[in-house]
């Protein structure tokens, strides 16, 4: 079985969203998808490509070429329709805007040596014969010490979200695929986390009114707070959710790594399972169980009505009319490994 990070985890939050995305072949495919194309995920395949030329070349001019060249290949009719085009040329501008804030407030300030950029890896996932697939953003030394980054964009900055990125499998895979292609130990891993905000390239404010005088409206010369100022400093806290760019860092032992691929081995175990079962028609009803605690979890399942409609024990069969909004996956879409290794830039 070829495996990667958003499968496992797919599984793990649902089995039966598992066998919609992966296992259905009622149209013909392997898998259901959505035709079209989702925003939010494009900006985030540009912004790496973006990041991948920055790093790759240092130059600071060859955002743009490579930003409309990744739109074009992943959506070629962009320009077909006007209120489309319109809206990807204003991303274009604000992918533009962001890698050129990067460049200049982050990119500058690194002291890393980037030596390998965007590394496809499929390697065997313990002593078994699956393959575990995923795609490394960059392999750096960092002092001495080889270091896998992961770039994520995302607009959260809160603490649980940033703690998080420390007890991280997706990051954690990747430097067991590192390990295992460049023969070298790959020592830890750091999440360049990139928030989308408004405020991109913009200067960011490092002062604020006054609470106590409001900055003139009850400025008073003896104000304790401001010192008559009429302006404080913005604390820390307020300075880093103003800013886009944080990085989340975790030092990687053998130990981690041998308890990551003990327990991708317990996921893998029980999706082959399930589709051994289920394809020799074992009790069918019984495979893939929905979790009805995770339906809106991540939002709004895509799958929800056809969970939650038709016979409970003919659930893999729904009714023509609950499919009409959905396209087959191509029928090699579970084994293509270049597929799968761009599944995980999300």
């Amino acid at each position: 079985m070829y495996i990667n990070h958003s499968r496992i985890k797919t599984y793990q939050n649902c089995p039966r969203k598992y066998f919609w995305n992966y296992e259905f072949d009622g149209l013909g495919g392997k898998g259901l998808q959505f035709p079209g194309v989702n925003e939010n995920l494009l900006i985030g395949t540009m912004i790496h490509a973006g990041l991948a030329e920055m790093y790759r070349e240092g130059m600071p001019d060859t955002y743009f070429p490579t930003l409309k060249k990744t739109l074009i290949e992943e959506y070629p009719e962009w320009e077909a329709d006007p209120l489309e085009k319109n809206t990807w040329e204003e991303n274009l501008k604000w992918c533009a805007q962001f890698l050129d804030d990067y460049y200049k407030n982050q990119f500058a300030k690194d002291e890393f040596t980037c030596l390998n950029i965007e590394v496809p890896f499929s390697v065997p996932l313990g002593n078994t014969e699956h393959q575990y697939v995923g795609r490394i953003d960059m392999i750096v030394n960092d002092n001495g010490r080889m270091v896998v980054y992961d770039h994520k964009t995302t607009k959260s900055s809160s603490k649980l979200y940033l703690e998080s990125w420390h007890y991280s499998n997706q990051l954690l895979g990747y430097v067991y695929g590192a390990s295992k292609v460049s023969g070298f130990p790959i020592r830890g891993y750091c999440v360049n986390i990139l928030r989308k905000l408004k405020s991109v390239g913009e200067k960011r404010p490092t002062d604020r009114t006054c609470p106590d005088c409001r900055n003139g409206s009850r400025k008073k010369l003896s104000c304790e707070k401001c010192k008559g100022l009429g302006k404080v400093p913005i604390s820390s806290e307020e300075l880093t959710k103003q800013n886009p760019f944080q990085r989340e860092s975790e030092s990687v032992g053998e130990g981690d790594l041998k308890r990551w691929e003990h327990s991708r081995l317990e996921v893998v175990k029980d999706i082959e399972a399930d589709i051994t079962l289920f394809n020799i028609g074992c009790a069918q009803e019984t495979k893939f169980p929905k979790n009805e605690e995770n339906c809106f979890s991540y939002g709004r399942c895509p799958f929800l009505h056809l969970c939650w409609e038709g016979d409970p024990e003919e659930w893999f069969n729904p009714p023509m009319e609950n499919l009409c909004q959905f396209e087959p996956r191509p029928g090699d879409y579970v084994n293509d490994i270049e597929k799968m290794q761009k599944e995980e830039l999300k």
